[in-house]
């Protein structure tokens, strides 16, 4: 297959093609501060192992710091980024992985403070307005499969790039359009 287009998403007034993931814990908590912390973290909450925001992401960052996956006891699947957030919040899970843009998101609708959290890991990244953990990676790719005729994945590329942010497509989507692919 191939990579035609990458995503751009539009969160509280910024526009990203990247993504990342976060380690989260209450504010509260006084024995998680660092990544090496996690090994001891009786109850870390995903929204399940499939996610690439929500778990690979965290587990590569853990992986790159020659630091040990959660083990299958630790883990809490929960199923969403949210539940993950109440899974934190609640007590359930000591510390939690989500996906950037969900905290700033909760923020602006007044669903979260900004006392109730800390980012685990924070990365300060020139230009990416999100709160995060790991390094960035593109957002969702359109891809081509190998059996598509390449006129019509020329004009599907065509038309992706061409999608602007204040198209009725893509606010109705919640995105802003699609950029070369990363």
């Amino acid at each position: 297959f191939a990579a035609l287009a990458t995503l751009k998403r539009r969160q509280n007034g910024a526009i990203t093609s990247s993504l990342g993931g976060v380690v989260i814990t209450r504010a509260t908590n006084q024995t998680i501060f660092t990544l090496e912390d996690l090994q001891q973290t009786a109850t870390i909450a995903t929204p399940g192992q499939r996610f690439f925001g929500g778990y690979q992401l965290q587990a590569y960052e853990l992986y790159l710091h020659d630091l040990p996956l959660p083990r299958s006891d630790q883990l809490l699947e929960v199923g969403s980024h949210d539940a993950v957030v109440a899974s934190v919040l609640g007590g359930q899970a000591e510390a939690g992985f989500i996906r950037t843009t969900l905290i700033e998101q909760r923020l602006a609708e007044g669903t979260l403070h900004a006392d109730q959290l800390r980012v685990i890991h924070p990365q300060r990244l020139s230009g990416y307005p999100f709160l995060l953990s790991t390094r960035l990676y593109p957002e969702w790719a359109m891809v081509a499969l190998p059996h598509l005729e390449s006129g019509l994945a020329s004009r599907i590329t065509a038309a992706l790039l061409s999608l602007s942010a204040d198209h009725p497509a893509a606010i109705a989507a919640g995105i802003a359009g699609f950029a070369p692919p990363a």
